[in-house]
């Protein structure tokens, strides 16, 4: 083989390669090109900055201006971004359907309508660019219109209707159609006055609070709709265009005025509209101040952009941030209940603590912000006797943590002579009495009375123990070193030793042993039953006494029969009582020892 083979064989493929990246990947398909080839022009439609459009009785000019269009004659005013973004559209994708000379200019081009244009379009970009579509009469056939552009004015095109129909739009059809415009991520505050009420509405550290007529939590579900119906409010028609006399429109005294603060003051705004109970054709009056444009708009939009206080508020007699919640305090009928959470675990209160199960205290809490209120009753109330809140029924305290805010500066890190703030604060809702209306709540520290379904507080009529870790023990099964049954009066004792289980009396049944073993060093309750539940038998019939980790431990079975759950309570343990499923009881009931059929002689 020629030494050199490879190398042109390699000179080739890289040959190969430059044609098809250089060349072949710009080819164009037949298809596109007979596309490309269609369309009267090249411009994109996101580089036009100026649309004219001169009909025979109005001329509209359209600019752009960061990236916003407006009309600049016949008046100055937004303009609707949906329409002027069709009709660029329309432009950059506008083909001819057929096109052909005229042998005598002077003659056909009146024939066409082309000499005195129906419409004439411009549109510009860049410093000098620009392109022109003169648009004349329709065709015999009605199917499309004949066009001229500037480049050519020999040839005449055959364009289709939707273009031409777009451009003999009256004014009205260019203008923007909303009644304001909202930069919703700057919205600082939102002020609604009517002749019978004045409701501030502002966001602080990215939520929305009432400000005024009181200070209360807002509904963010309910500013976010409202927010939305007034960015979405359109107008129907436009009244009038000059300084109009505000009487003869219901708006020199409106009843409604919307005052819209941004956090850019030169985005601020205020809309008025006339009275409702006033309406001409389903349509009510509205205007934004500092402009002259008057404009119609469906008289529902008044009852939609007008809510009552009630509406916008939190329905949520308490509200926290369930993460930052570290104690749950519950007082009920002289008795009480504390729960303390511990890293990621929840513990009873006081010196004997036991481990809660984190789900019961987790639905506890989410109950809690699930509750919703049927009427905010009052707000900083004199007399709370009347609503039995005075000595409430129950009270339930949530101890917080408090977000710790950034310190501005070293100095406030390191001046000593502050004294201390409090890293945790309190939350309390107290539990008054029940009547027609619900049952009466009261929130501290917003000292505002609630009521509430009478059924919607059962989730704290359940006994504090159902709070508990369902474990009764655990425990290495290999520190049990002996077993002690007492069964229907008969008392049997099992002992570990190196050899394996020994039994006394009898002989040891070493696998049932070890299960039983087990399952008690894991104990597990099916469900407390607590400290004095109505027991089946007055007294165990079964009882197993074991030691583990020098702890003495009683198993009490109250009527146990295999294959039903059991009452039990193990003494040593957590002094309540508890369920043991079948599973359990079946294990239970196994003998310890094996007897032995007698030897025949």
């Amino acid at each position: 083989m020629n030494t050199k083979t490879p190398f042109i064989l390699g000179g080739l493929c890289l040959a190969l390669f430059a044609f098809v990246f250089l060349v072949e990947s710009k080819w164009e398909s037949t298809d596109d090109k007979m596309k490309k080839g269609k369309r009267l022009y090249s411009v994109k439609s996101s580089d036009i900055e100026k649309i004219s459009i001169r009909n025979k009785n109005y001329s509209v000019v359209l600019k752009k201006n960061k990236g916003e269009w407006a009309l600049h004659e016949p008046l100055n005013y937004p303009a609707s971004k949906q329409e002027v973004n069709l009709l660029l559209t329309d432009l950059e994708f506008l083909d001819n359907t057929r096109a052909f000379e005229m042998k005598d200019k002077e003659k056909e081009i009146a024939l066409y309508s082309l000499k005195d244009p129906v419409t004439v379009l411009r549109a510009n970009w860049g410093k000098d660019e620009q392109i022109e579509l003169r648009i004349g009469g329709e065709t015999p056939t009605g199917g499309g219109v004949y066009a001229q552009t500037q480049k050519n004015s020999d040839r005449v095109l055959v364009i289709p209707k939707a273009l031409p129909e777009t451009l003999a739009k009256p004014v009205e059809f260019w203008r923007s159609k909303d009644i304001v415009s909202l930069k919703r991520t700057e919205l600082k505050s939102v002020t609604i006055k009517t002749r019978v009420q004045e409701i501030e509405v502002a966001k602080k550290n990215g939520a929305w609070r009432i400000e005024r007529p009181l200070v209360a939590r807002a509904d963010e579900q309910r500013i976010n709709s409202l927010i939305s119906s007034l960015a979405s409010a359109k107008a129907e028609g436009f009244a009038s265009d000059s300084d109009a006399d505000l009487e003869a429109y219901g708006l020199r005294e409106p009843a409604l005025e919307i005052r819209i603060r941004h956090e850019k003051e030169d985005a601020d705004s205020t809309l008025l509209f006339s009275d409702p109970s006033k309406t001409t054709n389903g349509m009510i009056y509205a205007k934004q101040a500092g402009t002259p444009n008057v404009l119609t708009v469906k008289s529902d939009t008044f009852s939609m952009l007008s809510p009552s206080l009630p509406s916008l508020r939190n329905r949520a007699p308490s509200a926290f941030q369930r993460h930052l919640v570290q104690g749950i305090a519950i007082s009920r009928n002289a008795t009480s209940f504390e729960a303390i959470k511990e890293g990621d675990q929840w513990k009873t209160g006081g010196s004997d603590s036991v481990t809660l199960s984190p789900k019961s205290a987790e639905t506890f809490l989410d109950k809690l912000l699930k509750l919703e209120a049927t009427d905010f009753v009052a707000d900083s109330p004199s007399d709370l006797k009347k609503y039995g809140l005075e000595t409430p029924d129950a009270t339930i305290t949530l101890t917080l943590t408090k977000e710790q805010k950034k310190q501005k500066n070293k100095k406030e890190e390191t001046n000593s002579d502050d004294a201390p703030e409090s890293t945790t604060e309190t939350l309390s809702l107290l539990i008054g009495k029940s009547d027609k209306n619900g049952v009466y709540l009261l929130n501290r520290p917003e000292n505002t009375v609630y009521t509430v379904k009478s059924d919607a507080l059962s989730f704290i009529e359940f006994p504090s123990w159902e709070w508990f870790d369902t474990t009764v023990l655990k425990t290495d099964a290999n520190n049990i070193s002996a077993l002690t049954l007492t069964k229907t009066g008969t008392t049997t004792t099992v002992r570990r030793t190196d050899q394996g289980w020994t039994a006394d009396p009898g002989e040891a049944n070493s696998a049932a042993i070890d299960s039983i073993a087990t399952l008690v060093s894991t104990l597990r309750a099916q469900r407390w039953l607590g400290p004095q539940p109505k027991l089946p038998s007055k007294k165990p019939n079964i009882t197993y006494a074991f030691s583990t980790a020098g702890k003495d431990y009683t198993l009490r079975l109250y009527d146990c029969k295999e294959g039903k759950p059991c009452v039990a309570y193990l003494e040593g343990g957590t002094p309540l009582f508890f369920e043991l499923g079948d599973t359990d009881v079946t294990f239970l009931l196994q003998p310890l020892t094996v007897e032995r059929a007698p030897k025949t002689p």
